[in-house]
């Protein structure tokens, strides 16, 4: 019997699994030729045709949890076929051609991915596999994860530059909310009223912004959708959706620590704000004492005053009822020193419907004046004698007033809420 010969063996397997792997490698070209060829047909069709233009960014979007800057661009420009390009600074940062994943695509939303020509690297839109949403001269090119950056165009033929002067909001580069864009700032309820229900940065949900005053960086702030697991809140933050405030009105939150400076009162923003007459004080409340009467009845006395120019009217709670009152804030609470809080237990009503108002709970106060507003609690917890850190949310009105509704014949309704603390001692 002949004698095989190994060597000859694995000559003729390495001769065949060459020939397979070039097989395997021109398929693979072919479809990937095949992708992109007759691009009008496969990538950018049906209402998805005439993205081939030049497209500004204006707004980069999510990226929760990121550490590092935003990958910024100035435009990106798609031609046939199927060739995309991004520039920064008029410098061509990177190319490449756009391959339509047909699988995930329908004709209403577009999935499609960046390959990038050698030598770039995915950089700028990375992960390349995208969705591409088309609305007439809006282009947005998302993840569905939110913890990646998703990115808002416009054509740039309709692109309208924003100022980066004075009290201004960025995302990356992009000005997303200018100076101009504000009717006024509410310092008392750190809200800002808009000239327009619907400038850019109310059609963001979710974005990682830089609060600036001309050219300075003052703080970074999140705006986030309540859905969101992704951000945990702290510091500065808005909440995008659902909105408690009328579709003119952005709310500034803080959740801080003890000891972190709240930057929302920078004085860099107030001067700049009172300059351009785009400031207001608003209202401003004191406690002034808290009393225990009997073992669960508790007296709180507060001044209310008005340092603006503005006549406001406020909820009353003489006119509410405590109980009314009650259902627009979590009250009274004394903590002591072992964070113990005693608070009342009376509970609340709620008005009805949920979302309504009524006029007859408010009332005037007139520019500078003041007034002194005393709240009795009868279901109080016990509370001993000691030293205490007394806290109170004074409450206005949010999402039941309409953008309407605010200015009033003789006065303004005042929205929002104010936090009040003291060190008080109970004997």
């Amino acid at each position: 019997m002949e004698k095989i010969k190994t060597g000859s063996i694995v000559k003729t397997l390495n001769v065949i699994w060459l020939f397979s792997l070039l097989i395997c490698l021109n398929s693979c070209k072919k479809d990937h030729d095949a992708d992109i060829k007759n691009p009008s047909d496969q990538v950018f069709s049906g209402i998805y045709s005439n993205t081939y233009d030049k497209w500004k960014l204006i707004a980069i979007e999510n990226g929760f949890r990121k550490k590092e800057k935003a990958p910024d661009f100035d435009y990106i420009k798609f031609t046939q076929p199927a060739i995309y390009e991004i520039v920064k600074n008029t410098i061509s940062v990177e190319k490449g051609t756009i391959s339509k994943d047909t699988a995930y695509s329908t004709d209403d939303l577009l999935n499609a991915r960046f390959i990038p020509d050698l030598p770039f690297s995915p950089k700028y839109i990375n992960p390349g596999n995208r969705y591409f949403v088309l609305q007439s001269d809006t282009l947005i090119i998302f993840s569905t994860l939110d913890t990646m950056y998703s990115y808002r165009f416009v054509r740039f033929n309709k692109w309208v530059p924003k100022s980066a002067a004075g009290f201004h909001m960025n995302t990356g580069n992009s000005i997303i909310l200018e100076q101009s864009d504000i009717d006024y700032y509410d310092a008392s309820a750190h809200l800002i009223y808009l000239k327009a229900g619907h400038p850019l940065i109310k059609s963001i949900s979710g974005a990682l912004i830089d609060v600036y005053v001309d050219s300075t960086l003052i703080y970074p702030l999140v705006l986030f959708p309540m859905s969101t697991s992704s951000y945990s809140r702290s510091g500065a933050n808005i909440m995008s959706w659902p909105s408690l405030y009328p579709n003119n009105v952005i709310f500034i939150d803080y959740t801080g620590y003890s000891g972190v400076t709240d930057k929302r009162y920078d004085n860099r923003i107030l001067v700049v704000l009172k300059k351009n007459g785009k400031f207001h004080e608003g209202l401003t409340c004191e406690i002034q004492s808290v009393q225990v009467i009997t073992d669960h009845k508790v007296k709180l006395d507060l001044t209310l005053s008005n340092n603006d120019t503005f006549d406001y009217y406020f909820i009353d709670p003489v006119k509410t009822g405590l109980k009314l009152f009650q259902y627009f804030t979590s009250g009274l609470m004394l903590t002591d020193s072992q964070e113990y809080t005693f608070m009342q237990r009376g509970g609340s009503i709620q008005p009805v419907p949920w979302n309504s108002w009524d006029k007859g709970w408010l009332s005037l106060i007139k520019t500078g004046e003041k007034t002194n507003i005393s709240i009795v609690y009868d279901q109080f917890d016990a509370i001993p004698s000691g030293l205490y850190h007394a806290s109170f949310q004074y409450p206005g009105l949010t999402y039941q007033v309409k953008k309407s509704d605010i200015q009033q014949a003789d006065g303004r309704i005042w929205l929002g809420e104010m936090t009040l603390t003291k060190d008080i001692t109970i004997q």
